[in-house]
């Protein structure tokens, strides 16, 4: 069984590792039309964001990808509206 700091760097490097990988999604993504929103996620608590992530499932007819508040939407018009409630 590994230690705290063990367990702590796996989870650490794990996160960096989606960043990046995110990251590259966007780049990919983005000139194929593709538009990508930054929200203010460090600051919602659980319950917000839990009413933000139902709100995209509900309202969104495109594609969309979402990773420490950046989205990555395929949609226009679900970005727009995405901007319009929630940016």
């Amino acid at each position: 069984m590994g230690s705290l700091e063990d367990e702590l760097t796996a989870s650490l490097a794990k996160q960096m590792q989606e960043t990046m990988d995110f990251e590259v999604l966007c780049s990919l993504y983005i000139p194929f039309g593709w538009t990508q929103v930054k929200t203010k996620h460090v600051a919602c608590n659980e319950e917000e964001w839990a009413v933000i992530t139902t709100w995209v499932k509900d309202n969104f007819t495109g594609a969309y990808r979402e990773n420490c508040g950046v989205w990555l939407i395929e949609k226009t018009k679900d970005a727009t509206m995405f901007m319009l409630r929630w940016a």
